[in-house]
């Protein structure tokens, strides 16, 4: 089992622990979360992102804010994908200094949740709004190194 600590984009005390096997798929993390988070629609629709920038993990703090930039965030978008295949086993999220992690907004987060149709999805997509040209290279781009920008 690994715990992972999950949040929603933007949204301020959304963190959550997720208890499941580094064994267990992605698929079966978006059904957790969706349970978690209590959201109606279907798993499928939550986007979720390996919290990892620059090889650090994002703080509560950033995620809440949203104050990390969504570029450079790998996708996880492939259902079947084993959670320790996918930078998530207990050796990937493990070793953290718990006196750092117990300071309010210094934990890390290791998924991050992005809720179709949420205003504070909205906001985050607005943020992030080149020209329509610019943003096609970009995205074809992204698409081919397999990460996304929240399209």
């Amino acid at each position: 089992m690994v715990k992972l600590f999950c949040a929603v984009a933007g949204v301020a005390g959304s963190v959550f622990p997720v208890n499941i096997d580094a064994g267990q798929s992605v698929g079966d993390l978006k059904k957790t979360t969706k349970k978690e988070i209590n959201y109606s629609d279907p798993a499928y629709e939550l986007k979720l992102f390996l919290a990892k920038k620059d090889g650090a993990w994002l703080t509560e703090k950033e995620v809440q804010t949203g104050a990390f930039g969504i570029t450079g965030l790998v996708v996880l978008n492939v259902v079947r994908a084993k959670l320790r295949r996918v930078g998530l086993s207990d050796s990937d999220v493990g070793g953290v200094d718990e006196k750092e992690a117990a300071e309010e907004g210094k934990g890390p987060v290791n998924v991050l949740v992005v809720v179709p149709n949420d205003p504070t999805t909205v906001e985050l997509k607005r943020a992030w709004h080149p020209p329509r040209r610019v943003f096609l290279e970009y995205y074809c781009y992204i698409i081919a190194k397999g990460r996304c920008v929240l399209c």
